[in-house]
């Protein structure tokens, strides 16, 4: 796993999502969510990339405390509008199935971490339930 941290962007997958979004913008967004819900186990590839989605929905709010890198957040502040309330609830499903049974998961059940990375992503759903 070729993470640094538990953050959402503190790993290589979820960073290199982030050339997706400057690309395909919104549509980058639902591809990652639905990526998790899919049929069968999200890899581990596909679980960060609907992690970092997810922050960035999250972080679309008016008030919250989502640590976004410097890159996400100039995007975000040009395209803010069109992230807020629709994708909130599949932004938490998404997440909360990655939390329960991902290969990402099972990585961090290896962790020392894992409470550090269940965590923050409990703090992702609870940002995009006061969205939703």
């Amino acid at each position: 796993m070729g993470a640094w941290g538990p953050g959402p962007f503190e790993n290589d997958d979820a960073m290199d999502w982030l050339d997706d979004l400057e690309e395909r913008g919104e549509t980058a967004i639902r591809a990652a969510l639905d990526g998790a819900i899919g049929k069968g186990q999200p890899d581990a590839s596909a679980a960060a990339s609907a992690i970092a989605a997810a922050a960035i929905i999250a972080a679309s709010g008016e008030s919250t405390s989502i640590e976004l890198p410097e890159d996400a957040r100039a995007w975000l502040e040009q395209h803010e509008i069109v992230l807020r309330d629709p994708l909130a609830s599949r932004a938490r499903e998404s997440i909360n199935r990655v939390a329960r049974d991902s290969e990402l998961r099972e990585l961090w059940d290896e962790s020392a971490e894992l409470e550090d990375w269940l965590a923050a992503i409990e703090q992702i759903s609870s940002t995009l339930g006061s969205q939703a």
